[in-house]
């Protein structure tokens, strides 16, 4: 979807919810109209959103500064004190019609969201579980299991918080509004391109498939630090060391002092090949792969002497090879692996 086609049918969106929400304040609906109403609201998540933000405002109009001529209480609601709500029938003898009352409505609505924070929507995955979410612009983010994704996205700004796990971005092109994903204290920002951030407790790492991206790490206080360009075939890695924010210790739209290792553009190896089931490696920290598997692999892969993790490992698997992989690890890396009835693994040292 083009970003001229997202405005056209954000701009839907309000003019039905509007109809709806004035339509109910002039008339009871009919059963018909009421099934009607309730389908559209169910059909889509913004459906839902705009219509409850506009029927609060809605409810609210005539209390707003220089609005409320627009919703004179009748005569009968002043008498025995009944709660005030505007109706179109008020409107007989005012110059405006109903679909100029409703555009001011979403004109009220879309103010008052610009003048309060953005309330991220919220999107989280189960282990071994991806999801396919499709963005308000037409962008599209395949989250991995065991992952979480918030969205703030306004006229201005598109922005997204990777607060755990990994996520493959497909974002459409838009000069005037510069997309950028969140992770920790590290800023991926791009205009349009195709690419994966992958970010736990022990790294952030950037895969770019196509177009290229910027990767800052900024100060606590926002300057940017370490910024790194990376184009397509490009991946870069940053490890997180004592006060860096992880994916469980920081929220999700902080800055905070961290201390951070990035690591120079390197060859990236099929990026976001998980989204196909396989799991490509060039060069990674055994514990960044570890922490990858156990986003699949119920039973899991701990590692018992830390220091093994960072041994480097080139590999590519399936993912329902995880098992087969892990066993057999012991050949690649001077590692072993024990394998516990319930299937779990613990991987130690290579006795000399």
């Amino acid at each position: 979807m083009t970003p001229q086609a997202a405005r056209e049918d954000r701009d839907r969106i309000d003019e039905q919810a509007s109809y709806w929400v004035v339509l109910a304040s002039e008339r009871e609906l009919g059963a018909e109209e009421r099934r009607e109403r309730d389908a559209w609201r169910a059909a889509d998540p913004r459906h839902e959103r705009t219509w409850q933000e506009l029927s609060r405002t809605w409810g609210d109009i005539a209390a707003l500064e220089g609005l409320s001529d627009l919703a004179p209480p009748p005569p009968e609601a002043e008498a025995d004190g009944a709660p005030l709500r505007p109706s179109l029938a008020r409107f007989g003898r005012h110059p405006m019609a109903w679909a100029a009352i409703a555009a001011v409505l979403v004109g009220v609505v879309a103010i008052s969201l610009l003048l309060r924070p953005l309330a991220p929507e919220r999107y989280e995955t189960r282990l071994a579980e991806t999801r396919l979410i499709t963005l308000p612009d037409g962008s599209q983010v395949t989250l991995a299991p065991a992952s979480a994704l918030e969205v703030r996205f306004a006229d201005a700004q598109r922005r997204v918080a990777l607060t755990r796990g990994e996520a493959f971005f497909e974002v459409v092109h838009d000069a005037s509004r510069p997309f950028t994903v969140e992770a920790g204290q590290s800023r991926v920002r791009v205009l349009g391109t195709k690419f994966d951030v992958n970010f736990t407790d022990l790294s952030l790492r950037v895969a770019v498939l196509q177009g290229k991206v910027e990767v800052a790490h900024t100060e606590h206080n926002g300057a940017p630090k370490h910024v790194t360009q990376l184009r397509a075939g490009e991946r870069t890695e940053v490890q997180f060391t004592a006060g860096a924010p992880t994916a469980t210790g920081a929220g999700p739209f902080d800055d905070t002092t961290a201390g951070l290792r990035p690591a120079a553009p390197s060859r990236a190896p099929s990026p976001g090949a998980w989204r196909e089931g396989r799991l490509v490696y060039d060069n990674v920290r055994l514990a960044d792969l570890v922490s990858d598997v156990n986003r699949y692999f119920a039973p899991g892969v701990t590692i018992r002497d830390p220091e093994i993790g960072e041994l480097r490992v080139t590999a590519a698997f399936k993912v329902s090879e995880i098992p087969a992989f892990v066993s057999a690890l012991d050949g690649v890396i001077p590692v072993t692996a024990q394998e516990a009835s319930n299937g779990a693994f613990l991987l130690q040292r290579a006795r000399p």
